[in-house]
């Protein structure tokens, strides 16, 4: 795991932090969005 992750969005950084901080509790709303979007694509299909 890394020490440090950085998420950019748009050319700009706008989180930056341990991966606890900012997987686990985003601050930021387009840190927030993009992580639903990633865990919708990983949830299996519902049968």
């Amino acid at each position: 795991m890394a020490d440090e992750v950085v998420f950019m969005s748009g050319g700009t950084v706008p989180e930056i932090g341990p991966p606890s901080q900012v997987i686990d509790d985003p601050q930021v709303e387009s840190t927030r969005q993009f992580l639903r979007s990633m865990s919708e694509r990983t949830t299996a299909p519902v049968r």
